[in-house]
């Protein structure tokens, strides 16, 4: 400002400013419109990636609170064993029923459809089921000792653990992508301020919240103030492809 440079060339990324520089904030810019106005299908971008958004949160929480629960119930082990050990899923599939008729076994019980798995885990054999054809045609599964049975119990908690930190970090990898996309269409406006001024001037902290936005503009001049007292990871953040030259100044008060 005190050289002459225009101020329409200019543009500070942040919340304060004093009376002087108050024309160049960059929230003021936008309520000014200087920027790119959202048209109707912007509109229906944005919407669609916040719906989008918060279907893979709610996932993303879901399948965390799964996960925390740590002690995995017979209805997971049944959803892990049809699609990765259909052998074993065959051989716990408790038989149906006869039509309009209840299966019952100790003290008049029904038969629920963790009957055949309980058993197996408890080192059991099929019982009121162990005559039945499905049993017979898998009774090799039914032969495991009860020893081997805990290993394969551990091995299959383990299996399913690793399924669900895996479909976490998935699930966790496509919410982050959704929101950087919902943070461009929501900061188009001010990515196309940067790209029309000639400085661009913020904290490191502004760097790192507009880092995609100072990235989209381009700048090829790189001028840190007080060099000394920041670290290097908050330069690394407004470094870009784009970036020539970059300039330190020192605290004159600093002591190394």
């Amino acid at each position: 400002m005190d050289i002459g440079i225009p101020q329409t060339s200019m543009v500070r990324l942040g919340g304060k400013s004093t009376q002087r520089t108050a024309p160049f904030v960059i929230h003021d810019l936008q309520k000014q419109n200087t920027g790119r106005k959202r048209t109707r299908a912007d509109w229906i971008i944005i919407d669609h990636l916040k719906s989008s958004a918060e279907h893979y949160y709610q996932r993303l929480v879901q399948d965390f609170e799964a996960y925390k629960r740590q002690k995995l119930s017979y209805d997971d082990l049944l959803t892990h064993l049809e699609f990765d050990e259909p052998e074993y899923f065959e051989a716990f599939t408790v038989p149906p029923a006869e039509e309009g008729m209840i299966t019952v076994w100790s003290k008049g019980r029904a038969v629920n459809k963790h009957y055949l798995l309980d058993r197996w885990i408890r080192g059991q054999d099929a019982g009121i089921f162990k005559s039945s054809p499905r049993v017979l045609e898998t009774v090799e599964v039914w032969d495991i000792l009860p020893s081997l049975r805990k290993d394969q119990l551990a091995k299959w908690e383990s299996d399913i653990l690793k399924e669900q930190v895996e479909n976490i970090y998935k699930i966790s990898k496509d919410y982050n992508s959704l929101i950087d996309q919902l943070m461009r269409e929501m900061n188009a406006s001010v990515t196309a301020i940067l790209k029309s001024k000639r400085i661009i001037g913020c904290t490191t902290t502004g760097a790192a919240k507009y880092s995609n936005e100072i990235q989209a503009a381009s700048p090829n001049i790189l001028l840190v103030e007080e060099a000394g007292e920041i670290l290097e990871s908050h330069i690394l953040t407004a470094l870009g492809a784009e970036t020539k030259q970059l300039i330190l100044i020192g605290d004159h008060q600093y002591a190394v």
